[in-house]
Parts: structure tokens; sequence; C-alpha cells
């Protein structure tokens, strides 16, 4: 019987047997770059914005004994960490049958589930303005007010923003009137800045305050921490010695400081004040429904200085503008607690009574050194904010100085490569957090735009001359829409709705070329309807 070859097979093997198999031993040197646990750590406090970071605070003090909490914008008179425990006579325990545990998870439920029906603050507020005899700019301002208050009943943004510009009648004195008007509505005391400033409102409209209480409430909240009534005295006299010692003092505000006379303050004084400032509400607002209070905290600050005003030396913080003004850039701190380590462990760390006691003493070393690290990247994290938003402000100075129209386009790149950081790094720090300047309160990515193409040299020359300069070159995507909307809205009431081929006809007589399904883009986000449906 004969057996045919495989011929396919066979040429397989065949091409194989020039090939031997065998091990080889080789050196190779491969660079890599592999992040430390720290890195990570302060990589990820960076991303984090003003409520995370202030979470993740109180999470590491509660984590590591030898780090305190110095002072907490929100916490009022308690200033450092505390432990509490709860007596052993009113702590019972016990079990619950499986009948028990079902009836309690359905009442539970019921009780998650049901809406809350409560009126809203802005409600309240609003319904005591529309019966007040008020003029229609005091209205307007005081609802503008009323609208700007937060769950707590304080400022989201700062009342002198809320002031129109181009309106002659809106002064300091009509914002003072409007806040003095909601101050005093029910309840007494929201409105306002911070707590302090609620319970000083909250104080003087009573009948049975103090001068102590008032003078306590009136700038020296501070005399609070810790509550002690000797401490407390003791401080107020330090304040008058003090006082005196200023030779130079201007005398209007000296005849001030003296109204309450705290010369004269006595510890009995100090007492009935402390009693009565725990009858006042730190939070007024809390009675009612906040569901609708839904809110973003600034993170950094960019504040616009005259040019004559005395700055330290920063080329971090300070950042000049186009020979007008100085802009001051600051991390937001009211949200923030300081933190430091405990003055007893740097003690007991130093001391030579645990050299024999090992286990305590690493403890107590690791603890340090712990707090130390994580109070260096908060630090970090800081100066890395402070340095982008400062170049950030650079890039868009006509922003700043000029208003949202005249945003240039911005890369996260730009920025990276201008403070000398990885773009991922610039990417981290805008996550979340929104910078407050003197136009309102923008997310920092909104200060990267991508550009968009201009029209010929020759109609940018024209666009310039007619809008004051405002055209330039390549412009951002948000100026294009800011200008879409500024075109829509100058329309008359009766005149024929513009298209978006008209609009792209109207963008290009000031300097901008864009395609028109470009146009109908920008104007589906900002929320314009098209000329059919307007």
């Amino acid at each position: 019987m004969e057996v045919k070859k495989n011929e396919p097979y066979d040429i397989l093997f065949t091409f194989m047997a020039d090939f031997g198999f065998q091990q080889t031993q080789r050196t190779v040197q491969v660079q890599s770059q592999k992040m430390s646990q720290r890195q990570i750590y302060s990589l990820n406090l960076l991303s984090m914005n003003s409520q995370d970071l202030r979470n993740e605070i109180f999470a590491a003090v509660d984590k590591n004994p030898a780090l305190e909490i110095v002072k907490d914008p929100f916490s009022g008179v308690s200033s450092v960490k505390e432990k509490t425990s709860l007596s052993s006579d009113y702590v019972h325990f016990g079990k619950v049958s499986a009948s028990g545990q079902e009836k309690s998870d359905s009442f539970q439920e019921v009780l998650e589930s049901r809406p809350d029906e409560r009126e809203s603050l802005q409600e309240h507020l609003l319904s005591q303005l529309n019966v007040s005899k008020v003029t229609e700019d005091q209205y307007e301002l005081s609802k503008k007010l009323i609208e700007n208050l937060n769950s707590s009943g304080f400022h989201t943004l700062a009342p002198h923003s809320l002031l129109d510009k181009n309106n002659p009648k809106h002064t300091t004195e009509l914002l003072n009137f409007c806040l003095d008007l909601v101050q005093n509505f029910d309840p007494i005391g929201t409105c306002c800045t911070d707590i302090q400033e609620s319970l000083f409102i909250q104080a003087k409209d009573r009948l049975d305050v103090t001068d102590t209480s008032l003078f306590l409430l009136d700038g020296h909240f501070d005399f609070l921490s810790p509550p002690r009534e000797n401490s407390i005295l003791k401080r107020i006299h330090d304040f008058v010695q003090e006082r005196k010692k200023l030779v130079f003092a201007d005398s209007a505000s000296s005849a001030k400081k003296t109204d309450y006379h705290p010369e004269n303050f006595t510890l009995e004084d100090v007492k009935k004040a402390l009693a009565f400032i725990k009858t006042l509400e730190p939070q007024p607002a809390r009675q009612f429904n906040s569901v609708s209070s839904a809110y973003v905290v600034p993170d950094v600050y960019v504040t616009k200085i005259p040019l004559d005003t005395d700055l330290r030396d920063s080329s971090d913080d300070v950042v000049s503008g186009n020979g007008h003004c100085t802009f001051k850039i600051r991390v937001a701190d009211n949200m923030i607690p300081s933190v430091a380590v405990s003055s007893e462990y740097i003690r007991a760390a130093e001391s030579s009574q645990l050299s024999g006691k090992t286990e305590d003493k690493k403890f107590i070393n690791s603890s340090v050194k712990a707090a130390n690290v994580f109070i260096e990247d908060l630090e970090f994290r800081n100066k890395t904010i402070v340095r982008a938003c400062a170049a950030i402000v650079r890039f868009q100075l006509d922003f700043f100085e000029k208003g949202p129209q005249f945003l240039s386009p911005l890369r996260q790149k730009d920025i990276a490569e201008e403070i000398k950081v990885h773009e991922a790094t610039v990417s981290r720090m805008a996550n979340s957090k929104f910078i407050q300047c003197e136009w309102g309160l923008f997310p920092i990515k909104y200060f990267f735009s991508n550009a968009v193409g201009a029209a010929n040299s020759a109609k940018k020359s024209e666009a310039e001359n007619e809008h004051g300069g405002s055209v330039t070159g390549a412009v951002s995507k948000e100026s294009v829409k800011y200008e879409i909307e500024k075109i829509v809205n100058s329309q008359p009431a009766g005149a024929k709705k513009l298209s978006d081929q008209k609009i792209v006809e109207q963008l290009e007589k000031i300097g901008i070329k864009i395609a028109r399904r470009t146009v109908a883009k920008y104007r589906s986000q900002l929320n314009i309807e098209s000329s059919y449906s307007r």
C-alpha cells in the first residue's frame, strides 16, 4: 500500500530545518519614570475643588492625631479638633427582631421618599419684598440680593458685583439700603457675608442685648475662641492696653472703638454676653427648603487693584495690567481650614522621656512626619493653582480688563509651558474649579478656548477702527458666541429675524469669518432658536 506524502508539511519542515532553537542572554537598559505615592496624592489634592479639599482635610485630621485644625471659617467659636464621647448612662445595646427591622426599614423608606414641601428661603424673602414700599431700582437690586443667597442665607457672590455699572442710580447708598432692608426681613440675619455679621445684625435687633455682646460681635469675634470667660476678658483687657499705645491713632476711628467702653467690662458682663450669644441663630435659613439653592463656590479670586496700591513683591500672585491696573490672584480661604502640627506631638517627639519606648517614639515621629508632608502638599497645591491662574491672567489680560467679549484663544499647553509643568498638571488644576473676578464667576476651563479664524486684513482693520481695536487676528470660540448673542439681541422687536447666513455676514463685518454650520452650532449652544422659530 503506497502512502502519499503530505507535501505542504514537508516544505514547512524543510524550511525550518535551517533555524535552531537556542537561548540567548542580553543586557538592555530602559529608562522609565514612576510616580511615588506622595506625588500621586499631591496631584489628587491639586484636582480637588474647595469643598472636596475641605472634606479631605477633615479626613486627614481624623486619621492623624499629630495634625490639628487651627482655624475653621465655618466652625464659629470652636477652632480645633475635638473628640467627644458619650456617657455610658445614655448608651444602650440590644438586638432587633426580623419583623422589627422590616418595619423600621419601611418607616425609613417612607421618610426618605417624602418630598420636602417647606417654603424656600428665596420664596419667603421675596414674599416680604413684594409687599414692601420700595422704588423699582430698590426692588430689582433687593431681588438680586435675595437670589444671590446660598442655603445658609449668606452671599454667594460679592454684593457689589450685582450693581449695574451702566445704571447711574446703582450706587453704594442704594446697595446699603437694599442690604439693610433684606437683612431685617424674617428671618433676621440673612443676606450677610458670614456668621459673624449675621449674629451682629440679630443682636442689634434684640432689646436685651448688652454692650459686651455687641463689642464681641462687632469685629472681635476671634475673642470667643476658646469660649471661656477668663480668656475672653483677658483678651479684651489686652486689646484696651494695645489701643492706648497707639499714640498716632486716628481720632475718628478711636472714637468709634470706644463706643462700647471695653475698659469697663467685667467678668460678669462677659458671662452674660456668652449666654446671650448662645441664644442667637448661626444659620437663620436652616428652617427653609434648600433644594433649589444649588451654587458653586469660587476657588480663586482675581482682584483688580489700582497701580498706586502698595503690594508686596511677588511674581506669582501679582500680575501687571496694560498700564492701567494690577491684578491680585489668591486662593480662596473662606472654606479651607488652616492646619498645623500639634504642639504636644512636637514636644513629645523632641522629649527624651520616650528614649526607652521605641514603639511610642516611632508612632509619634511617623505621625509628625506625615502631618508635615500633608501641610507641604497643601502648600504645593496652593502655589500651583496661583501660578497657573496668574499665567491665565497674563494671557487673558484683555478679558480681565475689558470683559468676556475679549477672551483670547488659549491652550492648556501654553499655560503648562509658561509655568514649566506637565499639561496634565494644568488639567488637574483646572478641574471643577472656578475663578471669581470683576465680570463674574467662571470655570477655570472657560479660559481655555479654541481659536476661530478671522476675516482678511482689510476687514479686520475696518473692524478694529469701528470697534475700538477689539478684533485682532484669530478670536476665541467664547468671543464668537458672545458676538452672536449680541447680534441676535440687538435686533429691533418688529424686524425680520436674522438667518444663520445673515449672522455670518454680520460677523464678517467685525472681522470674524466662520462657516454657517459653525454659527448654527454656537447658536444651539446658546439656546437661541433658528430664525424660523424665533
